[in-house]
């Protein structure tokens, strides 16, 4: 009937009306959601990882290398400026130059700037000639 156990012969718990027991308790189908709760158990309840504590001190060294600062140039009386325009691949690569490097755009320009003029002959002499002329304008903004 409703609400009673299906092995139990009445509310009390014994047959006293004669009816023949079954040999073997009749299991009742477990429903699809509990099978699925018990598969994620399984898999959820599986090894962890554990992280690791951090070290109380630095396992291993790192050095910094610092980038070298460009200075001007002995004698120059001041800075000229001028509008260098990039397409926008060379812009972005120079900004992301600059960020890994974690040096100004206009360090590496220098830099770079100065590692090609040393390979144009004969410039330093044309330079110092210009420069010792008297009616010279070697500043550019003067």
């Amino acid at each position: 009937g409703f609400g009673a156990a299906p092995d139990a012969g009445d509310d009390l718990g014994w047959n006293d009306m004669g009816h023949a027991t079954p040999a073997e308790p009749v299991a009742s189908p477990v429903p699809p959601v509990l099978r699925q709760r018990e598969v994620l158990r399984e898999e959820l309840s599986g090894p962890v990882a554990v992280e690791a504590p951090p070290p109380d001190r630095p396992t291993a060294s790192i050095e910094i290398e610092r980038a070298a600062v460009v200075r001007a140039a002995v004698g120059s009386k001041g800075k000229a400026a001028f509008t260098l325009r990039l397409d926008s691949a060379r812009h972005l690569r120079l900004r992301l130059a600059s960020a890994l490097a974690n040096r100004s755009a206009q360090q590496i320009v220098c830099q770079a700037l100065d590692a090609y003029l040393e390979t144009v002959p004969d410039l330093e002499d044309m330079a110092a000639h210009a420069a010792s002329r008297p009616d010279s304008k070697t500043d550019m903004g003067e």
